[in-house]
């Protein structure tokens, strides 16, 4: 089909997003928050769609998100690497990557 369609506006906050926590994260840090918007999307799905979860999906999401924390293992919990002071950049690199897959998430489900 031509034309806008329903995600096109959120698709220059996405890319703004990633490049910025790309920029100021490490790579797994920020890869792990990028991809964060499987979670946001099941969750998104029971408010704006009426999906109603189950117990089960609740624990899959919980499951999917330790896995992910466990194996990216961010230097703000684990004090890895060389540098355990953050600048106000890496925490806002933080934030900037979880609302791009919540952005990512919300274009799912404005396009279902």
């Amino acid at each position: 089909s031509s034309g806008i369609n329903a995600e096109w506006p959120l698709r220059p906050g996405t890319a703004t997003f990633t490049v910025f926590a790309l920029r100021n994260l490490p790579i797994g840090e920020a890869t792990l928050l990028l991809t964060s918007a499987p979670i946001f999307t099941v969750i998104l799905s029971g408010v704006f769609l009426g999906e109603r979860l189950k117990l089960s999906d609740y624990v899959a999401l919980a499951v999917a998100a330790t896995g992910a924390f466990f194996v990216a293992q961010p230097s703000v919990i684990f004090k890895q690497g060389t540098s355990t002071n953050h600048s106000v950049l890496f925490y806002i690199a933080i934030i900037v990557a979880l609302g791009r897959g919540f952005f990512n998430a919300a274009k799912f489900i404005a396009v279902s």
